[in-house]
């Protein structure tokens, strides 16, 4: 499910419900519900009375992501980031039952962690979607290059500048922009190399290095671990197929990598290697608002919105869209960026349930392996291979060769994973 999604969802939570004596906000709620207060009574959206999907499992509606996108109040939405995060963190949404069907009074959900990983906010900022929208904000806002903004892009572009370019006044929700770190873009980069070993392709609009704290403790095996275990899946895809010959798949082993990977990227969230402490553990609200932030610009160029269609930038898929505002402001996006757009979900669900420790389970490895099986991730991981292979041009259909050393670690690691 998408991060704006859950935004659309928390929005009907928190502006929907009409407050009365009879239905009175909940004491656990951290002043986001009083609408007599100062944090949420500045505007009301307006129109309907709901926006967008109102069931758990309903699918995403472009018009209502195009309407979130573009309110005229980023405190709002700003409202909404800080509750979903509440939601998740301390299950307010599921200890009210006005709010969701069928759970009564102190139902607790199963877990209190987003559905989100690190690894979508990586794969789609290496698009350098960014630096391209940074500078058609700047556009915008400093010359009429492109005409006069319609409501739709204006407001989108004053909601972007309140929510990711300047520090949050949500309550009790740790700043990410501070004095001390007065940068997220150089925040996400830090992120991003303490999880995964990785620096992004690129740097700021002119392409300059973005410094940032690269600290001695990161993920220097997550690559050669994640891709030795994507290969051995592969291996075990094949011998499923080969019903002629004996099957050598071990999938005791591959569970076994499967946790080693897991307890990777557990050990840079917290000592006790528990994601269930997400809500204290380090780079938990980098994470959660960094993937919030890349899947707020890839909205825009998931369909024809406004600002494409004003900017004469329509197309089919999402990386075309990106390549006609990119050239519109000099700003080339990345070769591989239909490849990252597709990649990036798929991964972060797989590595999300990896996280879990879904995968330290052999009965659930062994399911990886049949795509006719229903209700199995079969299908997604043969596309993750495929995918990984065609972004890093690195086959993983093949046995590694004398390049890896024998604990999975790739010799020449590099810390960039798309050029």
């Amino acid at each position: 499910m998408s991060a704006t999604l859950n935004l659309i969802k928390a929005y009907n939570a928190l502006y929907v419900n009409e407050i009365s004596p009879a239905n009175p906000p909940p004491a656990s709620l951290p002043n986001y519900r009083n609408t007599m207060g100062p944090i949420i009574s500045r505007w009301t959206f307006p129109g309907p009375p709901a926006l967008g999907p109102g069931k758990i499992d309903e699918v995403e509606s472009e018009a209502s992501i195009n309407q979130f996108i573009s309110m005229p109040d980023a405190g709002v939405i700003e409202n909404c980031i800080g509750f979903h995060w509440y939601d998740l963190m301390f299950n307010i949404s599921f200890n009210d039952p006005r709010r969701v069907n069928g759970l009564a009074l102190g139902a607790q959900p199963e877990k209190q962690f987003p559905p989100y990983h690190l690894i979508f906010a990586y794969l789609i900022e290496n698009t350098r979607i960014i630096p391209i929208f940074e500078r058609l904000i700047q556009k915008f806002m400093t010359s009429e290059d492109f005409g006069h903004a319609s409501e739709f892009t204006a407001h989108w572009i004053r909601n972007t500048q309140s929510l990711f370019y300047k520090d949050m006044h949500i309550p009790n929700f740790r700043p990410l922009i501070s004095s001390l770190l007065p940068s997220f873009d150089a925040s996400r980069r830090n992120a991003y190399y303490r999880l995964f070993g990785l620096e992004l392709s690129h740097g700021n609009q002119d392409n300059s290095p973005v410094p940032f704290v690269k600290p001695s403790s990161f993920n220097q095996s997550f690559v050669p671990l994640l891709e030795n275990l994507l290969r051995e899946i592969w291996q075990g895809i094949i011998n499923h197929r080969n019903t002629s010959g004996a099957n050598t798949t071990d999938v005791v082993a591959l569970a076994d990598s499967a946790r080693l990977l897991k307890d990777l990227l557990l050990s840079r969230r917290n000592a006790s290697l528990d994601l269930s402490l997400y809500e204290t553990s380090s780079l938990s609200k980098e994470e959660f608002f960094s993937v919030i932030m890349l899947e707020w610009f890839y909205q825009v160029i998931a369909s024809n919105t406004d600002l494409v269609r004003e900017l004469n930038a329509e197309a089919v898929m999402p990386h075309e869209r990106l390549a006609i505002l990119g050239k519109l402001v000099g700003i080339t996006p990345h070769s591989k960026s239909r490849d990252l757009f597709e990649l990036a979900p798929l991964l972060a669900i797989f590595l999300r349930l990896m996280e879990e420790g879904y995968y330290d389970d052999p009965a659930n490895i062994n399911a990886l392996f049949d795509p006719s099986v229903p209700n199995t991730f079969a299908k997604e991981i043969s596309l993750i291979i495929t995918l990984w292979q065609k972004t890093t041009g690195r086959n993983l259909k093949q046995m590694p060769n004398t390049s890896y050393a024998s604990n999975g670690q790739r010799m020449a690691n590099s810390a960039v994973l798309v050029r």
